[in-house]
């Protein structure tokens, strides 16, 4: 029926954007969880945790902390320019 109206590029563009909507929710999900963990590892050994530690509380691998981190640093520079 999308087809018949010529609507299924609109319908197509709206799952994109719900998809989009969808991973920076989960982005930010990850970034909330990182940042309570390291709140919480901090207060119970007195030091910054690694990412290592992180991953293993947290249960995210190493590699997508390292991503996280990366997206939250670039977040950082276009916020001060």
């Amino acid at each position: 029926a999308a087809e018949q109206y010529g609507m299924k590029g609109n319908i197509q563009a709206g799952a994109n954007i719900a998809e989009d909507k969808d991973w920076e929710n989960t982005v930010i999900a990850k970034i909330n969880l990182l940042h309570e963990a390291a709140k919480y590892l901090t207060e119970e050994s007195g030091s910054i945790p690694t990412k290592e530690e992180l991953s293993e509380y947290t249960k995210i691998p190493v590699g997508e902390i390292d991503s996280i981190m990366n997206i939250s640093e670039d977040t950082k520079r276009v916020a001060s320019s």
